[in-house]
């Protein structure tokens, strides 16, 4: 078995090599998109990503358990899996925006272990190991920089990450109620870079579509970065069981999840984690 320290470098490589995939293909995936059976785009970028990456993860001999191949409702136990998401944000993409990027996490025993987000338009890069605390940003020139969340307490109006493509009643109720300030992003991953570089305090989503793929990498980052990540109910996310997390998700720091919590558990009991969002 690799250590951590080899599959992250492993991680890092292919997210790499498959942002370098799809910004071959770019221009020509964006005019021609297809839609999948689940009614979500899919373009020849996704798919190249994700060939890259399962081709580079399959000597490890782990479950591999991408967006564009995986077709069951449940993952089941595993004591190591790969979680990929070959483009988070795929209308983003296809609209032409920045805010896209390829997510590669392993899981052991159905925790996130460690996580590399790469956005391919900028070259930034997020990565983590959650045992041993280590979160870095790695910028377009190659410099690392280490990370961890802001301990201290919140601005006056706290910064939430929300969805450029999905609005959502119980996100804006909120935002609403808490005075707090919106900071538009596509990306899951995305989301969770803003938090880990002190950009925004908290993300939410009730959304019911949310996938495994689109959080393991994000979990695992925010959490080698000190962050805390929960459903809306505040259950542990789980990636040995179903694909989808019915619950949504709250990825936020630890200051963040004090001071919002509540308000989050009363627009759980008034909307029944209703509302589609990214």
């Amino acid at each position: 078995m690799l250590t951590h320290a080899a599959d992250l470098e492993l991680a890092t490589r292919l997210a790499h090599e498959a942002g370098r995939a799809i910004l071959a293909v770019d221009d020509e995936a964006r005019a021609r998109p297809t839609t999948k059976s689940d009614e979500s785009p899919v373009t020849a970028a996704d798919l190249a990503s994700d060939r890259v990456i399962r081709e580079g993860l399959a000597h490890l001999g782990d479950p591999i358990i991408t967006e564009e191949t995986w077709r069951g409702a449940s993952v089941g136990p595993h004591p190591r899996a790969w979680f990929v998401d070959p483009i988070d944000g795929t209308e983003d993409f296809i609209a032409g925006r920045a805010d896209y990027c390829v997510q590669i996490g392993l899981c052991v025993d159905g925790v996130p272990a460690l996580g590399v987000i790469h956005q391919p338009s900028t070259g930034a890069t997020w990565r983590g190991v959650v045992t041993s605390g280590l979160c870095e940003a790695i910028d377009g020139h190659g410099r690392v920089h280490r990370r961890r969340v802001d301990t201290r307490g919140l601005p006056q109006r706290p910064r939430i990450a929300i969805s450029v493509s999905h609005p959502s009643q119980v996100v804006d109720y909120i935002v609403e109620e808490l005075g707090g300030v919106p900071v538009p992003k596509g990306s899951v991953g995305l989301k969770i870079g803003l938090i880990v570089d002190g950009e925004a305090d908290a993300y939410l989503t009730a959304s019911k579509r949310i996938k495994v793929w689109d959080t393991c990498a994000p979990a695992a980052v925010l959490l080698a970065a000190g962050g805390l990540v929960t459903s809306l109910v505040e259950t542990s996310l789980r990636f040995d069981g179903p694909a989808a997390h019915d619950a949504g998700v709250c990825a936020w720091t630890p200051a963040a999840r004090a001071a919002l919590n509540p308000k989050v558990q009363e627009a759980v009991v008034r909307f029944s984690l209703v509302g589609p969002s990214r």
